[in-house]
């Protein structure tokens, strides 16, 4: 149902005599799905105002040769006005997202000189009084507008800023973790487990890096995937992507052993006794480090780089290119331990990184991730040739 143009914002505050002339020159407009109401780069004589629907705002890169959305309008927007106002072709293109209905105001035409007042009759006098009443009524909303788009630079100054943060802490971190690895054929030798202990302080290194970039930023905690916000809906989905995921990881160990002559005789589930199993004190300590490292590396992979990526990347596939190097650095983190097994962390690395990027809350994916190295590491084994 379409709304009456005289409860709309912009007709609200102009005087009953001028609605009702105005009334007489407005002219209903119906668009189909997908139909284009302006064209960027085309002029425009009337001004719209949307009564019913959603439209969506593009922006042609000519350079790059790529369109870009700028905004979604909805009941109550007004459109053209730019170019109605300083009479250059329209910087946008403004398409229907589903049926809707504008109002089509002559804008032009009921203007000083315009073709509608240009006999000094009493009706022309009206339209003239309409006339300024309705610029008086769409100088506020541009002024709004332009309010909220200082408000947007601001927000995009400071993510922009905080992009330039986080690129100096990533090089830092990267840079700090050859470090670690150049070192680590040298401790091997004289310390058992060392890859045990290493991944402490490369934790603790990644850990620092993301929290102070976190904090840094100066954004909301719940874009990165902290507070409460998703933290429900992030646990719903870690119940029923983590079985999944476990079984997957099983089905890849009998494949590898039944089709790989290297690991013939090798059994596939090295503990089935998981009460016995974690009943073990040893493991009961083992398990609680690995709960406090999956926190903090689901805290930096996610919260920090996947959440960082998200933000400043933009185009088509940027949120599938953040999951991806959030992957890649997830699995690059578990160099220390082999090749073989920082491969084969890739795969649950993209995992979570969908269940974020779909309930973006950390909850969800660190408990995924502690049953998977649970499983992994106490249950499976990792005894491989």
């Amino acid at each position: 149902m379409t709304v009456p143009f005289d409860s709309l914002a912009i007709f609200a505050d102009i005087p009953a005599p001028s609605r009702e002339v105005l009334g007489r020159v407005m002219r209903l407009r119906e668009l189909a799905d997908g139909e284009v109401l302006l064209e960027e780069g085309t002029p425009t004589e009337l001004l719209y105002v949307l009564a019913r629907g959603t439209v969506a705002v593009t922006s042609h890169d000519h350079e790059h040769d790529e369109t870009h959305a700028v905004a979604e309008m909805t009941e109550g927007a007004v459109l053209g006005e730019m170019s109605i106002f300083d009479g250059l072709p329209t910087t946008a293109t403004v398409t229907a997202k589903g049926p809707c209905t504008v109002w089509e105001i002559p804008f032009v035409a009921i203007r000083p000189g315009g073709a509608l007042v240009s006999t000094p009759t009493p009706e022309a006098l009206a339209l003239g009084e309409a006339y300024e009443d309705l610029v008086a009524q769409v100088a506020k909303t541009m002024a709004s507008r332009l309010r909220e788009m200082s408000k947007s630079e601001l927000l995009r100054a400071r993510e922009r800023a905080a992009m330039g943060l986080f690129v100096v802490d990533a090089l830092v971190l990267l840079a700090g973790y050859a470090v670690l690895l150049s070192v680590l054929p040298n401790v091997r030798s004289s310390i058992p487990s060392s890859s045990s202990f290493l991944s402490l302080p490369l934790i603790g290194l990644f850990a620092y890096g993301g929290i102070k970039f976190i904090r840094r930023t100066g954004l909301p905690l719940e874009r990165f995937g902290l507070g409460f916000r998703y933290s429900l809906g992030s646990l719903a989905l870690s119940l029923v992507v983590t079985p999944l995921l476990l079984l997957a990881t099983w089905g890849a160990k009998t494949i590898a052993v039944a089709v790989n002559p290297a690991w013939h005789g090798i059994v596939v589930i090295e503990r089935p006794d998981l009460v016995a199993r974690f009943s073990e004190p040893h493991v009961q300590k083992l398990m609680l480090v690995y709960a406090v490292s999956c926190v903090v590396q689901e805290l930096i992979v996610r919260s920090a780089l996947q959440s960082g990526l998200s933000l400043f990347l933009r185009g088509k596939g940027a949120n599938v290119r953040a999951i991806l190097v959030a992957a890649l650095l997830f699995a690059v983190n578990h160099l220390h331990m082999s090749s073989f097994f920082a491969a084969a962390a890739f795969f649950p690395g993209v995992v979570w990184g969908v269940m974020y990027a779909k309930r973006p809350h950390i909850l969800g994916v660190t408990l995924s991730h502690v049953a998977m190295g649970a499983f992994v590491f106490f249950v499976l084994g990792t005894n491989l040739p």
